[in-house]
């Protein structure tokens, strides 16, 4: 498929809308393409019956679709407008507008569709509005999209992937394996979706960034969502806040439990704004287990390796959480702030909480809504811990304060590096 000629385009598309009855692939020849793609449905499209778009030769760089969008409310270079089983892979597509920068977008009932394996660029952007991103779905309706192996650059958001409200989900979409740079509020937004699986990407946030960022944003990921295995890596900041990944009324049922697993969150250079690893507000119902997160900022103020607040059934266990930052207050490893006795306690359990700079190394705002045994806790300053504004400088006052932590220990954990939260086996301590 080589689109030099208008003819040739129209001769495709003419195709295309007659339906198919079987497997289709484009091998798209090399070279720049200055077009805009829409595609809507194509008749006879299911699960044996997939529409392909690749490059011939396998190379993404190959082959480059771009477009400048002038026109705001025609706002992208390929947009899969309810089109159903249709995979882009092995291409670049590059937005130019600098104002109507959106390299891709699924819209409408667009549904198991796919983009693999591309190189997406979007314009840099200073902007907090959604109208430069690198993929973008909003109002989605569909389901069973796949975002696979791409590596997104540029836009205020480099995925923005969200569904029409919190009554009406996009359900069963699978962001996977991408990695992100230079965007410039979040790294990859999701909102309103159910059991999406949000796993292995690679997150970078760096300056420039606006005031308040994110490496990975989730509200109202409900039913079961996933976000593991995710990377964040947070260097080079002068913003006032970063989260590296944030969730917000992210709400699943204790039955059928949402996992926050695996992720790590490394920001521990050049960081001057308040600075939390791993956020969770109004969130319920999930398994934070198995994440590893390391913090270091300059700020004197608000430093926070995980902190949660609200919502409550979340089960906090196994997590290895490293506080570098000498802040004066509001700074600890671990932070939990659940109120509400209507909801399941939060349940903390064979953690490692360390904070190595002075701060704390858990802080708790309410003993009634936690259950907290089997942690190892450590800090290098004079309070270990704090519940309300009180605080404890052993763990045996703590306990005897809060009847928790009862088979917890409070011993400095050997770890490899500040970027490595493995056990450092060449460490005697790791042994003793």
């Amino acid at each position: 498929l080589s689109s030099s000629s208008a003819a040739s385009d129209v001769y495709k598309r003419q195709a295309l809308e007659c339906g198919i009855t079987g497997f289709v692939t484009f091998d798209v020849a090399p070279g720049t393409y200055t077009e805009q793609v829409r595609m809507r449905n194509v008749a006879g499209t299911g699960p044996n019956s997939r529409v392909t778009f690749r490059s011939a030769n396998g190379n993404p760089a190959s082959v480059i679709l771009t477009f400048d969008a002038t026109v705001a409310t025609d706002n992208y270079v390929l947009k899969l407008d309810s089109a159903k089983y249709i995979t882009y892979k092995d291409m670049t597509i590059t937005a130019i507008n600098t104002a109507n920068g959106r390299a891709i977008e699924l819209a409408n009932l667009a549904s198991f569709d796919s983009i693999l394996n591309c190189n997406i660029n979007a314009p840099l952007s200073a902007a907090t509005t959604n109208q430069v991103a690198g993929i973008f779905a909003n109002l989605l309706r569909g389901t069973n999209n796949v975002i696979k192996f791409n590596r997104i650059n540029g836009g205020s958001a480099g995925i923005f992937w969200a569904g029409t409200g919190t009554t009406n989900l996009t359900y069963d979409h699978v962001i996977d394996s991408n990695t992100v740079t230079q965007s410039f509020q979040y790294g990859i937004y999701v909102g309103n979706n159910g059991r999406i699986k949000v796993s292995k990407n690679e997150v970078t946030i760096t300056d420039p960034r606006a005031a308040t960022n994110y490496g990975i944003y989730s509200t109202s990921s409900d039913s079961a969502y996933q976000y593991t295995g995710n990377r964040v890596n947070i260097s080079g900041l002068t913003a006032t806040n970063t989260y590296g990944i944030y969730f917000t009324g992210c709400d699943a049922r204790d039955a059928d439990r949402g996992r926050i697993a695996g992720n790590t969150v490394i920001g521990i250079n050049g960081i001057n704004g308040s600075l939390y690893g791993l956020y969770q507000t109004g969130s319920t119902n999930n398994n934070t287990v198995n994440n590893v997160v390391s913090v270091n900022t300059a700020s004197s103020t608000n430093s926070y390796g995980t902190y949660l607040t609200g919502g409550g059934g979340v089960r906090i266990q196994n997590n290895s959480v490293l506080n570098t930052s000498p802040a004066v207050t509001n700074n600890a490893a671990a932070y939990f702030a659940q109120t509400s006795g209507t909801l399941p306690s939060v349940n903390i359990q064979n953690n490692i909480f360390s904070h190595e700079a002075g701060g704390r190394a858990m802080q708790a705002t309410n003993l009634n809504f936690i259950f907290s045994n089997y942690n190892t806790f450590y800090n290098t300053g004079t309070a270990l811990m704090q519940f309300g504004t009180t605080n404890y400088a052993t763990l045996q006052d703590w306990i005897n304060t809060s009847n928790w932590d009862l088979n917890s220990i409070s011993i400095k954990p050997e770890f490899t590096s500040v970027t490595n939260l493995e056990p450092n086996l060449a460490s005697p301590e790791v042994w003793a």
